[in-house]
């Protein structure tokens, strides 16, 4: 897509699904309004809400990117020159209840939510873990000691150019302690999903919810919650998840239970396991081959709620370790 090569967020893709975006989230509760602040452009503009342009970029982006492999996949019988599969391949392999193959519009559409949803998401919780990390040396640097050792532990068995797995880390209790305490307090999602209230309604803290009532809960007030999370639950601390560091196992497993990052029961984040599986590889990959530090650590991080919350500003600087 040309971002490494050129340096620069190429065609204003990225700031395009931003934009758009920032659209749907003030917008999605309120379609009657949708038409209207789409189409008035002395409206929109001032307001920057350019939802056609930049809707149409990012479309533009998808089919051009979709179609050609479409066809190439289509006119092989879904065999990939190349032998590598990838999720592009998957989609085009979608079928209906009947067995009818996914239409074009139906796979440019996951591919969408595949760019726009898991780009940025898992974008935010890197920043989300890394910030508060950089802020605290003694345990910044505890955690590098424990991606060093897993690193040498690796290298010993497999050799010195095995690059870790995801398996050669899921295990590293200070690693997983820190994503899930740095998405604790800043989940990617910030968005409410509305749920309808029980026909019967419902009180919560002495206030009764009627039934006609469009309802939703925000993780990021969920994860803070004193009476699971603890007394500090404002505060960052990743010790909290680890036994014999001020909790229990029961506790911490009550707390694993109530953890709000990636929503509830059928609203569960499908994506949950692969941005755990690229938040662990990142980080640990990141550390061990950098000694990384913020340009300016007394900065508060600039966040802007885009249905997800997205980080601005967060500026660091790299060195290459021996």
């Amino acid at each position: 897509m040309g971002f490494i090569e050129d340096g620069c967020d190429k065609n204003d893709y990225i700031s395009n699904v931003h934009g758009a975006f920032y659209w749907i989230a003030n917008l999605g509760n309120l379609p009657w309004k949708s038409c209207w602040m789409a189409n008035t452009t002395a409206i929109t503009r001032p307001l920057g809400l350019q939802i056609a342009k930049e809707a149409a970029a990012f479309s533009r982006l998808a089919t051009e990117k979709v179609i050609p492999r479409i066809q190439q996949a289509r006119s092989n019988r879904g065999k990939v020159s190349n032998g590598n599969r990838d999720m592009l391949d998957h989609f085009i392999d979608m079928r209906g209840p009947s067995g009818e193959p996914a239409t074009v519009t139906e796979i440019i559409a996951e591919v969408g939510n595949l760019l726009a949803a898991g780009a940025d998401t898992t974008s935010v919780a890197v920043k989300a873990v890394l910030a508060p990390i950089l802020k605290h040396p003694a345990r910044y640097h505890r955690l590098q000691n424990e991606i060093d050792c897993a690193r040498a532990t690796a290298a010993s068995e497999k050799g010195e150019n095995h690059v870790l797995t995801f398996n050669d880390i899921k295990d590293l209790a200070f690693l997983g302690a820190c994503i899930k305490e740095g998405t604790r307090l800043h989940p990617s999602l910030v968005y409410q999903l509305p749920r309808k209230a029980p026909a019967e309604g419902f009180d919560i803290d002495g206030y009764f919810i009627d039934s006609t009532a469009t309802v939703g809960t925000s993780a990021v007030a969920y994860n803070r919650c004193q009476a699971i999370f603890g007394e500090d639950a404002d505060k960052w601390r990743p010790e909290r998840w680890i036994e014999g560091e001020g909790n229990t196992i029961d506790r911490i497993k009550e707390m694993d239970k109530n953890l709000a990052t990636f929503g509830f029961a059928s609203r569960t984040c499908i994506g949950r396991n692969l941005a755990t599986l690229e938040l662990f590889k990142f980080i640990a990959q990141l550390l061990i081959r950098y000694d990384v530090e913020l340009v300016d650590p007394d900065k508060a991080l600039d966040v802007r709620s885009l249905w997800f919350a997205e980080i601005y500003n967060m500026q660091i600087k790299l060195k290459l370790r021996s």
